[in-house]
């Protein structure tokens, strides 16, 4: 019965006194977003996500993480969601949630204004490689990891594209998805060239000459 004004001020004075506790910022980040203060929100879940991290609480801390995604601000630096991202995985790796957590960073990666961001897409894309190999999708993994080779590419970053590609290269090939993981050599091999990589480029050939072999062109591939 109460007006919408009394409302948010009485979620905004109980978002203030569950912060100090650091048993209730959870409870503090609800309440923030009941009265609309996004920002202030988000904080509170990485705070919350943060203590269940260092209880080993991991399954909770992913669900935090994730729950601060929903309401980071669009002027977020790229440093923090890198953070963010590797936290996440580190978390939903070790908890029951890994399918949920790689539904909704999907989503996000995909969602305005982030997938206008090609940095933070690469990362986004990156964790979500990362999580698929945890669920042994190896196929999966390899594409998201080819997805973050183009944006990087986008970046100019060269030699970041050529070793993303050569470790989905690499994930193809051992999930006998051997046509597809020689051409993501064969592009792991470029990229190396133009950044002048040499180890990454030495280690796309001698897998491209792997490859070769499995499919039966020995001579080929030694060469």
């Amino acid at each position: 019965t109460v007006t919408w004004s009394e409302r948010r001020r009485a979620h905004l004075a109980l978002a203030q006194a569950c912060l100090p506790s650091t048993n209730r910022v959870e409870l503090a980040a609800r309440h923030f977003e009941l009265a609309g203060k996004s920002a202030d929100a988000a904080r509170a879940w990485l705070r919350a996500a943060e203590a269940h991290c260092r209880r080993h609480r991991h399954g909770a801390a992913s669900r935090c993480f994730c729950a601060a995604l929903r309401l980071l601000s669009p002027d977020t630096s790229d440093a923090e969601l890198v953070t963010l991202f590797k936290n996440l995985a580190s978390c939903a790796a070790l908890s029951r949630d890994v399918s949920a957590v790689i539904a909704q960073l999907q989503d996000w990666r995909d969602t305005p204004p982030w997938r206008e961001r090609p940095a933070v897409r690469a990362e986004a894309s990156l964790a979500l490689a990362s999580l698929f190999s945890h669920l042994s999708q190896h196929v999966e993994s390899a594409h998201a990891r080819r997805t973050a080779a183009l944006d990087l590419a986008t970046l100019a970053r060269s030699a970041d594209a050529a070793r993303a590609l050569l470790a989905a290269a690499t994930t193809l090939a051992f999930a006998l998805q051997l046509s597809l993981a020689a051409q993501t050599a064969a592009e792991a091999s470029l990229a190396a060239e133009k950044a002048n990589d040499v180890a990454t480029l030495a280690e796309a050939t001698k897998l491209a000459g792997f490859i070769l072999g499995m499919q039966g062109h020995t001579a080929e591939g030694r060469r």
